[in-house]
């Protein structure tokens, strides 16, 4: 988790679903996550063991930054974008963007800590 100093990252990865989208995890998406009761952990756990229902909510949550607003945006509708043969390219993506979405030490940006 996050510590002092730190800073989570406004980083997208983009995927090619029903057209071509940003995959995010903002604060946002994080809190979207938490409403479903999923925390960070619980996600890498998720997608290291590929559970499905883990991709549909990671998606979900890390693409509702293109929906806000939109009541037709649901985890079903979600379910809906990914194919049969896409699982392994949506995990992938998702991986990606939980990693460059986390934040780095202030030494890894080249601050006083890291000399």
């Amino acid at each position: 988790m996050a510590k002092a100093g730190q800073v989570m990252k406004d980083e997208g990865v983009k995927i090619m679903l029903d057209k071509e989208r940003e995959l995010r995890f903002d604060l946002n998406a994080l809190e979207v996550l938490e409403d479903q009761g999923i925390s960070l952990d619980k996600a890498f756990e998720g997608l290291g063991t590929k559970s499905i229902k883990m991709c549909k909510a990671l998606l979900y949550a890390s693409l509702a930054h293109e929906e806000e607003g939109n009541e037709d945006f649901t985890p079903n509708l979600v379910g809906r974008l990914i194919g049969f043969g896409d699982f392994e390219m949506a995990f992938t993506k998702l991986t990606e963007a939980l990693e460059k979405a986390m934040p780095e030490s202030q030494g890894e940006q080249g601050n006083e800590t890291g000399k």
